[in-house]
């Protein structure tokens, strides 16, 4: 029993700890402060001269003053800063979420101070959450816009959603039109394209021209020696390859593989050397169909 009690009492109070969270556009807001505020823990620099430092991004943005008004003097400005700030939102926050939404140019103390009287005024209302308050506009106040205009509104809404989807289609297939032309030849790269096409095919016109004409362009003899020539070497090919098979598998036995053979001999194969007696064959027109 001591032991349950124990634990219901330190649920109960990490639930009243709990803070309020704001939005994600707030979070994103507020996402510079907290760095300033991280820096300012590993000790960078004093209080004094983080007074004098710029506003934040999240201020600017929020609409935050651009000088400190936590004084009371200056009690008035940060109630009518408060106060058209969360008119304009129309969220609930809490005084801490104000202080850091407003870049830290609003202490904790004046923000509860004017976020108190505007309550009492009634200019805001407030919602008590566990041991935390919440602020927010009042509602009564925001302007409902009736059925017919909200309609119409939501009419106008999916006329310009269809016409911003007509508008990227459009703009995609000129994109593609674009990338397409973009890809061709221009003027002058056409021109010396058909100027070299052209001179191709007037040397091979001439060269067709003498063919069909009947004139010898090689020398039988000529023709003859460099056939005998090719017979041989692949004659040649064939009996080495033969002899250095044979050799081999002496070599070999029983006891080796080819492969391991011919790796410490440092032989080639043709395989190896990318080539075969096949690709190298000419057919050879016999002296009869020549004559």
């Amino acid at each position: 029993m001591g032991k349950n009690k124990k634990m219901d009492s330190e649920s109960s109070n990490e639930e009243d700890e709990e803070e309020f969270e704001p939005s994600e556009d707030d979070a994103d807001d507020s996402e510079d402060d907290y760095a300033a505020k991280s820096s300012s823990k590993k000790g960078a620099k004093p209080a004094a001269a983080k007074a004098k430092a710029a506003p934040s991004k999240a201020a600017k943005k929020a609409g935050a003053p651009t000088a400190k008004v936590d004084s009371l003097k200056d009690q008035s400005q940060v109630e009518s800063w408060v106060l058209d700030f969360l008119n304009k939102r129309n969220r609930p926050y809490s005084a801490l979420n104000v202080v850091d939404l407003s870049g830290g140019t609003i202490k904790k103390a004046a923000a509860e101070k004017a976020l108190a009287t505007l309550a009492e005024v009634g200019k805001l209302t407030c919602k008590e959450l566990k041991k935390q308050k919440l602020f927010m506009a009042k509602q009564d106040e925001v302007q409902v816009l009736d059925t017919g205009k909200m309609d119409a509104l939501k009419t106008q809404a999916q006329s310009l959603g269809e016409e911003l989807a007509e508008l990227e289609k459009e703009n995609r297939n000129s994109l593609q039109a674009v990338q397409h032309l973009e890809s061709q030849m221009t003027d002058q790269e056409l021109d010396v394209a058909i100027s070299a096409m052209l001179k191709s095919i007037a040397e091979k016109k001439k060269r067709l021209d003498t063919l069909k004409a009947g004139s010898q362009l090689v020398d039988p003899a000529e023709r003859a020696t460099a056939e005998n020539l090719y017979e041989r070497a692949r004659q040649q090919w064939k009996k080495r390859k033969r002899i250095a098979r044979e050799m081999v598998d002496i070599i070999c036995g029983e006891t080796r593989s080819p492969q391991e053979v011919m790796q410490e001999l440092g032989i080639e194969t043709d395989e190896e050397a990318k080539i075969t007696l096949e690709e190298t064959e000419v057919q050879v027109p016999s002296k009869k169909a020549r004559s």
